[in-house]
């Protein structure tokens, strides 16, 4: 006499031997882990090529490594700024300036030519030379 927990039990087992002997998992199962692979390898080569540009980005964005640069770019800078902002304004009035506003202009114009000379040369004569020791 077979009882009734010794019948399901035959039962769970039946169905489990056809679940692993269904190809149709098996094949499902297959192509995840093929897809699998393909997706690490594909992670993979983005990871690589991420870190390929963080390293051609940073030749470009890194800066000086002198703190002193920074500042002495950043004064010539608002200088430049200033006089940018002044020459933009000056442009609506520009025929209805006096002598003395055109002299002022002038000087004003050599300034900002200076201090984009000096900037330049602090970049070109210490900061880039400083660049490629790093670099």
């Amino acid at each position: 006499d077979v009882t009734a927990a010794e019948r399901t039990a035959h039962k769970n087992i039946e169905t489990l031997n056809a679940v692993l002997k269904d190809t149709v998992i098996r094949q499902v199962h297959n192509k995840a882990s093929e897809r699998m692979t393909e997706i690490e390898q594909y992670r993979d080569m983005l990871v690589k090529k991420l870190e390929d540009i963080k390293v051609y980005a940073s030749k470009f964005t890194a800066g000086c490594p002198e703190e002193k640069c920074v500042k002495k770019i950043q004064h010539h800078m608002t200088v430049i700024s200033g006089v940018h902002s002044r020459f933009r304004r000056d442009k609506s009035v520009k025929n209805q300036m006096t002598n003395h506003d055109e002299t002022i202009h002038e000087f004003e114009r050599k300034k900002l030519h200076d201090h984009c000379l000096t900037m330049r040369s602090i970049f070109t004569d210490h900061c880039l030379p400083q660049l490629e020791k790093v670099y």
